[in-house]
């Protein structure tokens, strides 16, 4: 009867593998990719490794000490938040260095609890008095792709990118392999406007943006995306 609560709540204090000091949170949450529960384990930094989060297939195979399935360094993260995502309000997205992994609570609350933990070891702090959560280096990133339109195709930008949201600006990131990627900043006073058309959020840049002027086409994975990406971006040019 506790095992199945533990994983109604998506949390638990069960000992696995390792010494039970190093595990700060565990329970079952879903993997976005495929929605299947899988049981996962925070992992504060101990002499047996990095600060991390682990997922096994069942709390089973965790309990008899099988090995992950996938371990994350959460201090090498290159954000953690929110994901918004067109079918899941509760999903929380973990950009590593070269892809994107994200799992779904079950509640707000158990969304909540995982984000702050997972923040507070990637960040090196507790949660804030009264309760309140860490802010991530990013309170919003997108994975987003360029292709060959516009001013893309002329700079030569194709490729797969995260792109990031300041209170001053936009900062296109390039994914991949190196460990100085490629950054394109974009002061949100060079945007002239912004807007979206099915799974694209496209900015117009003014002269004095580092492309020069002209339109960005930035591919997301679905509309709803698209549609989050003007609204936040349109809301913090206002506010700059």
């Amino acid at each position: 009867m506790s095992d199945k609560k533990e994983e109604r709540n998506g949390s638990s204090s069960s000992s696995g593998s390792g010494p039970p000091s190093d595990i700060k949170k565990a329970g079952i949450l879903r993997k976005l990719k495929t929605m299947k529960k899988k049981y996962f384990v925070l992992r504060n930094e101990s002499e047996n490794g990095a600060a991390r989060l682990e997922y096994y297939d069942s709390e089973k195979k965790f309990k008899t000490g099988g090995a992950p399935k996938r371990t994350i360094n959460l201090k090498t993260c290159f954000n953690i938040n929110r994901r918004i995502d067109a079918k899941n309000k509760l999903a929380i997205s973990l950009y590593t260095k070269d892809d994107c992994f994200s799992v779904v609570a079950d509640s707000e609350q158990s969304q909540e609890e995982w984000l702050n933990a997972m923040l507070e070891l990637q960040l090196d702090g507790p949660c804030l008095n009264g309760g309140a959560r860490l802010r991530p280096k990013f309170e919003h990133v997108w994975q987003v792709t360029v292709g060959d339109k516009s001013l893309a195709s002329s700079r030569n930008m194709k490729g797969l990118y995260r792109l990031c949201l300041t209170p001053s600006a936009l900062a296109l990131v390039k994914v991949d392999q190196t460990d100085r990627p490629e950054t394109l900043e974009f002061p949100l006073m060079s945007i002239r406007r912004c807007g979206h058309t099915n799974n694209y959020f496209v900015i117009e840049l003014g002269r004095s943006s580092i492309t020069g002027a002209g339109e960005l086409w930035l591919e997301t994975e679905d509309g709803v995306i698209a549609q989050n990406m003007h609204e936040v971006t349109l809301n913090a040019m206002k506010n700059v």
